[in-house]
């Protein structure tokens, strides 16, 4: 599953359903199978949260309702880019292909800028978010420190610098 985190970050101009069977998944786990699929989803959804806290700058209400595929599709599809919000509902989630309530509306109106623009992450931050997310849920789990660096790239310092705020937080 940590292979297939950072095999994303090759396919990500696809869209989600030709992420699923991307030769670049092969390796992994059979593209078409259930335990790719769950493995995905399941990470996205123990994750969602921590992954939203990960980016201020999104308003969550925008992807609160969608899956994990759903989410992916949004980001490859959108991410990187700067829209204009607005005050036309209709005009947004037509451009964004979803759909906002009056108060999902107002919520992100009111966290956005001066400029009135919507800053969607790039599928690169959001994969290195997941990725990062995936290397701390290791080191908490205590997994030794020469397998995150071998599974993850990461360095000594990173590991060391997490565990640092890890005990900065308990104190």
């Amino acid at each position: 599953m940590r292979l297939l985190l950072l095999s994303l970050l090759v396919v990500c101009p696809l869209t989600a359903k030709e992420m699923l069977t991307s030769e670049h998944f092969n390796h992994i786990c059979h593209a078409e199978s259930a335990k790719y699929d769950s493995a995905l989803t399941g990470f996205y959804t123990d994750n969602k949260m921590e992954l939203m806290g990960r980016l201020l700058s999104f308003p969550f209400e925008i992807v609160s309702d969608l899956t994990a595929d759903e989410f992916f599709e949004f980001i490859c599809t959108h991410g990187g880019t700067r829209i204009y919000w607005g005050r036309n509902k209709s005009k947004i989630e037509k451009k964004l292909n979803i759909e906002l309530t009056d108060r999902e509306f107002y919520n992100v109106s009111s966290k956005l800028g001066p400029d009135g623009f919507l800053e969607i992450p790039s599928a690169m931050k959001v994969l290195s978010s997941l990725r990062a997310i995936a290397y701390e849920n290791d080191i908490r789990a205590n997994v030794p420190d020469d397998e995150v660096k071998k599974r993850y790239g990461i360095s000594q310092r990173t590991i060391n610098n997490f565990k640092r705020s890890i005990q900065g937080q308990k104190k």
